[in-house]
C-alpha cells in the first residue's frame, strides 16, 4: 500500500488529480502530509497504523518470562522499519533483548526466519508486504520450532501466524469507499481528514496455537477473533 501510494502521489504532482490512499502506516512521514486532520494538496486516505506496543504486551501476557524478541521485516519497507524501531524501543524499556531478522527480498525470508527461530523466544512482524507474500515459509519455520509469531494484520493470522492486535481491514475498506464518494462528489481534500483507527481487535489462529502447545490467558480468548481454518501452506 505505501509504495503504491508514494508512486501515485509523485505521479500526480502538479495536477488536480486527487489521490486516495488505503492502509498507509505513516502518511505524515511516507507521503509528506503535514496536517492529517486538514490535508494540504490533493492527498488523503486511511492509515493502518497499529499499536506495536500492544503486540509486545500480548506476547508478555502469554509468556511473562519472555527474554528475547525477534524482529522479522523487510529493511526496504519504511512502514516496517518504523514499526520495528518502535518495537525495539519498547522492548528495551521492558528489558527484552531484540534480535534483528531483516530481509531485502522474498528469497531471503525462509533462511532468515529459520535462523531467527533458533535465537529468540518469540517473533514480531508488522504489516510487512514482503513477509505477507511469503507467509507460508515463516509459518512452517515458526511452527516447526514452536516459536510464537505475532504480526500486524488479521490476514496474516488467518494464514497461520499465531496472533495479532490490529485493525479491521473490512472497516478500513468501507471507510475508503465513503471518502471516495465524498471526493468524487466534489468535497475538497482539506475537508476529508486522514482516518486513523482508535480501536483495535485481537486475532488468534487456533490451529497454530494448538501446534505450538501453548496456552493463552482466558480473558484474551474470550474477546479474540479466532480463526480455525487450516493455515496456508
Amino acid at each position: 500500500a505505501t509504495p503504491a501510494a508514494q508512486v501515485a502521489v509523485s505521479s500526480t504532482e502538479g495536477t488536480d488529480i486527487k489521490v486516495l490512499f488505503a492502509a498507509v502506516n505513516d502518511p505524515q512521514q511516507d507521503l509528506g502530509i503535514k496536517t492529517p486532520d486538514k490535508p494540504e494538496g490533493n492527498v488523503t486516505g486511511t492509515s493502518d497504523r497499529i499499536p506495536v506496543t500492544s503486540a509486545i504486551d500480548l506476547a508478555l501476557k502469554v509468556d511473562p518470562d519472555l527474554k528475547t524478541f525477534g524482529m522479522l521485516y523487510n529493511s526496504g519497507e519504511s512502514n516496517s522499519v518504523n514499526a520495528a524501531a518502535e518495537a525495539k524501543k519498547y522492548c528495551e524499556e521492558k528489558g527484552i533483548e531484540v534480535v534483528d531478522g531483516t530481509v531485502s527480498n522474498t528469497s531471503e525470508i525462509q533462511q532468515v526466519a529459520t535462523t531467527l527461530c533458533g535465537k529468540v523466544d518469540a517473533i514480531f512482524t508488522t504489516t510487512d508486504n514482503s513477509i505477507a507474500t511469503s507467509i507460508g515459509v515463516v509459518v512452517d519455520a515458526t511452527r516447526t520450532a514452536k516459536v510464537p509469531w505475532y504480526v500486524g494484520a488479521d490476514s496474516m493470522v488467518q494464514d497461520g501466524a499465531l496472533a495479532a492486535i490490529g485493525i479491521d481491514y473490512t472497516e478500513l475498506g468501507a471507510k475508503n469507499a465513503d471518502m471516495a464518494v465524498e471526493l468524487i462528489e466534489g468535497k475538497p481534500v482539506s475537508e476529508v481528514p486522514v482516518f486513523f483507527f482508535e480501536t483495535y481487535q485481537t486475532y488468534l489462529n487456533q490451529n497454530t496455537l494448538d501446534a505450538l502447545g501453548i496456552t493463552f490467558p482466558e480473558d484474551i480468548l474470550k474477546t479474540a477473533n479466532v480463526f480455525t481454518d487450516q493455515p496456508a501452506a
